[in-house]
Order: structure tokens, then sequence, then C-alpha cells
């Protein structure tokens, strides 16, 4: 079972279902932005969808917050919600309040900050995987949180 999978069983309410993305979407919007997802999230966002987590996530995060995390600056966002493809669409439009052109969102963080992958790691056919970035909307301020996407899901996996 793949990280985005177990995320899903761990995560989210057993009631709701990922939403699913189709190919066509995922390729109309890979064509639009000039850069492939890498075949990591691509493999996973298709078979699994994308899940819901509930809040039980936040608890779950701020339990395991340890003094080496702090001292380390291991930043672990309070993940939100998975952007589909039009949502994709719709925060790129936060490149005109400062996100930086390189960065494709995937995932919004309960601040409203956006995860995205690095487009400068990405060409127009699909890598194994890419560096995961927050862009803290606030601050306007980028911060690599994992060289993969896997290794960012796994900070989550109980």
């Amino acid at each position: 079972m793949g990280t985005l999978a177990r995320f899903h069983e761990a995560w989210s309410h057993p009631n709701y279902q990922p939403e699913s993305v189709s190919e066509v979407e995922l390729s109309e919007l890979e064509t639009e932005v000039g850069a492939a997802f890498p075949l990591s999230y691509r493999t996973q966002a298709l078979e699994v969808g994308l899940p819901n987590p509930t809040t039980e996530l936040w608890d779950w995060i701020e339990e395991r917050i340890s003094l080496a995390d702090v001292l380390l600056g291991v930043n672990r966002p309070h993940l939100s919600y998975f952007l589909a493809p039009d949502d994709i669409r719709e925060a790129l439009d936060w490149r005109d309040m400062g996100m930086p052109v390189f960065l494709l969102p995937f995932l919004i963080d309960s601040l409203g900050n956006n995860i995205c992958f690095d487009m400068r790691e990405l060409g127009q056919n699909s890598i194994p995987d890419a560096s995961v970035y927050i862009w803290d909307h606030d601050f306007n301020e980028t911060e690599r949180l994992a060289r993969s996407f896997d290794t960012f899901l796994g900070f989550y996996l109980p």
C-alpha cells in the first residue's frame, strides 16, 4: 500500500472516500503549467484519489511535536486538504500575491498556506519524485519540507 493510501486510511473519515482524479484532468493541468507531476504523486493520486484528512491529524501532530523537532526546525504543517486540478488552477492565483512562479501547489495547510512541488525540478515528462515545499502566504517565505512526496507523507503516518 502506498503512502497516500496509508495516509487516507489513517486520517480520513471512513464515510468519506478520497476525491477521484482522472488522467485527463491531470494531463490537461500539466500541459497548462508546462510541467508534469512527479510519478510518486501522480500514480497515487490517480489510484487512491485525494484524501480529506480530519482534525484528528492535527491532534496527532500536536501530541508528537518533540523538543528535537523544535530544535531542529522540523516543520509539520497541519494539513487541511489536497487540491483537485481545478483547485490547483485557483491556487496558482497566489502568484499575484507573491508565491514564487516555480511552485506548483497540491495541498493546503490549516492556515491557508500552499504545499507545493518545485517546478524547477519537474520536466514535461514525469520524474520519479520531487521536493516538497511550503509557501507561507503571510510572510511570503518558502521552506523545503521534504525531498520527496512519499517522505513528506511519511511524516504524517502513525
